[in-house]
């Protein structure tokens, strides 16, 4: 059995008996082989979970920065950037139920904090590099880039956790533009005479 099958089975029972309860005796019962075949591959559960978290966490991060590549404009790099973002919160969506089904130990908690805070960096970046260049292209006004950077990841990503924490049926492409149509135009009403 691969690597890769194990991390499977792990994720559905991880996800039927929380992370706490889970044992190797568990995992190696879901993928049809003896515990001692796991040790090969894995020295225990938390090396398990935490692979399977960050394949999970790297492969939507390169998933969303190729969609992103292949827009053309800034408004629309943006754009895609929210809405894949969005969507990647449906796919995160058995961690946080993991988190939620008993007392996750805290290395758990900081090994994901971590794996957020690096995540949330990496955004900012690339958020700021398209709205520089948005900029330079005369598409945006003059603007403190890295503030609207940060604006737009925290309103993609509190949006992300609504859908979490109170299942929150959305429209991801009807909420973005929502949300875009207010940042590019301002909320401020102009006068007119």
């Amino acid at each position: 059995m691969r690597k890769e099958e194990i991390l499977i089975a792990a994720s559905s029972v991880f996800q039927k008996y929380g992370l706490q309860k889970v044992t190797l005796d568990d995992i190696a019962k879901e993928c049809g082989i003896k515990k001692t075949a796991l040790y090969y591959y894995f020295k225990n559960k938390e090396e398990i979970f935490i692979t399977m978290l960050k394949r999970d966490v790297e492969k939507i991060r390169l998933e969303i920065h190729t969609k992103i590549e292949c827009e053309k404009t800034p408004t629309a790099k943006i754009r895609t950037y929210m809405i894949n973002r969005l969507k990647s919160f449906h796919q995160m969506k058995r961690y946080f139920d993991i988190f939620q089904k008993d007392d996750v130990p805290k290395i758990y908690r900081e090994i994901m904090f971590k794996m957020q805070k690096e995540n949330l960096q990496l955004e900012f970046k690339g958020l700021t590099q398209v709205l520089n260049s948005g900029v330079e292209m005369g598409v945006f006004r003059q603007i403190s880039t890295t503030t609207v950077a940060r604006m737009l990841a925290s309103i993609t990503i509190g949006m992300g956790h609504a859908f979490l924490a109170f299942d929150i049926k959305m429209n991801y492409e009807k909420e973005v533009d929502g949300v875009l149509e207010i940042i590019m135009q301002g909320i401020e009403k102009i006068a007119t005479d």
